[in-house]
């Protein structure tokens, strides 16, 4: 199983505004049933058509309570078995250029997996990609120890 994080603010109809202040983001969750008889491509097209599903309808049913109902569909669609793989983009959101008053960041990390309820759900499994000060991107990869060979 796959998450990818999307922005509401961009999907909401009219669209929020860039600065709007919290964690406006909804994982779209796609499903990979045997993997090694299917092509990676056939993942990308499942996330493309979550996130297509995403949409100002969406945003207002979720803002009027039916948050409660998504996550409950989100919670029977996964199975206990599932490997989970959460990716999350914080690219071209302007925090490389917040300035607290002690100059912009050198760098940015993430510190998820102190959470002990994230390491229970996504088993430490999780993609973060940032900004890099020279303009290019870089990958914050968090793997659970069986998944990586040394």
């Amino acid at each position: 199983m796959m998450t990818q994080a999307v922005n509401l603010r961009r999907k909401a109809t009219p669209p929020f505004p860039d600065d709007t202040f919290g964690n406006l983001v909804w994982p779209v969750v796609s499903l990979w049933n045997k993997p090694k008889e299917k092509e990676l491509t056939e993942l990308v097209w499942e996330v493309k058509k979550g996130i297509a599903k995403i949409d100002g309808e969406f945003v207002r049913r979720l803002g009027s309570d039916g948050v409660h109902e998504f996550l409950e569909e989100l919670r029977n669609e996964i199975p206990q078995e599932a490997t989970w793989l959460a990716f999350s983009s914080w690219a071209n959101i302007g925090l490389s250029e917040v300035d607290f008053g002690w100059g912009k960041p050198v760098c940015m990390s993430s510190n998820m997996s102190q959470f002990s309820e994230f390491e229970t759900l996504a088993g430490t499994n999780s993609v973060y990609f940032l900004d890099t000060n020279s303009g290019g991107i870089e990958a914050l990869v968090m793997l659970n120890k069986k998944y990586v060979r040394v």
